[in-house]
């Protein structure tokens, strides 16, 4: 096989993708530069799905940069080995101990830096083709060091009135109602974890609510173990699981395994989305322990 001519179709294709991230870059550089104490999310396009990827903090004299794992995310749109080992060779670090996402940090003056290991995270670690399959938005603001709070209680199947029959326009708004409709009934604030996503806790565990995808799906996850030793019986364990619980689903993932219920949304019913949350921090409080346990206990 020759190759492609000076001038090929080849070589335009290339010489234009090059240019359109060499642009996205230079945008990204003075968002972070004019940036404050916003927070900037990168939203990849993959599939049906609208995934919110990485997330850019400034604060003060830091430029915090976390790019999102797979915890919670369905198999088609997890990191493989690879893609892992390729983002930790390019620097990212588990963002602490018990963090789910990776991170890296950035002083304020080094905006350019961060914008191209922004840019080289897209391209070598997710494999995202071109910048049109972004989409770059304000995030929640997410302070990274807060004060404890007290325990809220799980939310209720209460008589507050909650937004019904909406037609949500796109996945923010559809966020919005989601916050909106837990914060009517939680009576507080929500809280939301490192990339974004509002966490109700659960007893000892918690339930995160994901930001939503292109579909107006929320997806509800919780994490039962990070302890599984034998994977062929703690397969065998989440199939007897997902046979038995309707409507949620049970994912092995490495020595992890998630329950995750896809809430659809294309007409919000704030009541129902309660219910279900409800349902799902009830099965996590009252049976989690014991399925961790299952999950767990074979190679012992």
């Amino acid at each position: 096989m020759t190759d492609p001519s000076p001038h090929s179709s080849e070589t335009d294709l290339d010489a234009s993708t090059a240019t359109a991230w060499s642009q996205f870059t230079e945008e990204l550089v003075e968002l972070i530069d004019e940036n404050g104490s916003r927070s900037i999310g990168i939203f990849v396009e993959e599939g049906a799905a609208t995934v919110n990827r990485l997330r850019i903090d400034c604060e003060g004299d830091d430029v915090f940069v976390l790019l999102r794992g797979n915890i919670g995310l369905p198999p088609a749109l997890r990191l493989s080995r690879a893609a892992m080992a390729q983002a930790r060779r390019r620097g990212w670090m588990r963002a602490a101990v018990a963090s789910k996402h990776y991170a890296r940090y950035f002083r304020a003056d080094a905006a350019a830096e961060a914008a191209d290991a922004v840019t080289t995270a897209l391209v070598e670690v997710l494999g995202v083709l071109h910048p049109a399959f972004l989409t770059v938005d304000d995030l929640p603001e997410t302070p990274r060091s807060v004060a404890p709070e007290p325990v809220a209680p799980r939310p209720r199947r209460g008589p507050t009135p909650l937004a019904s029959g909406v037609r949500p326009t796109d996945a923010r708004h559809l966020d919005r109602l989601v916050e909106e409709t837990l914060g009517a009934v939680l009576g507080r604030e929500v809280r939301r974890g490192e990339c974004g996503e509002i966490e109700i806790e659960a007893g000892d565990a918690s339930v995160d609510i994901e930001w939503s995808t292109a579909r107006l799906i929320v997806p509800m996850t919780a994490l039962i173990t990070t302890a599984v030793d034998d994977v062929g019986h703690a397969l065998a364990v989440v199939n007897d699981l997902n046979r038995f619980h309707q409507g949620v689903t049970f994912v092995l993932h490495g020595r992890a395994v998630v329950a995750r219920l896809d809430f659809p949304a294309s007409r919000f019913d704030g009541a129902l989305l309660v219910n279900e949350l409800a349902n799902l921090c009830d099965l996590v409080i009252e049976q989690g322990p014991a399925i961790a346990t299952r999950l767990e206990g074979a190679a012992r």
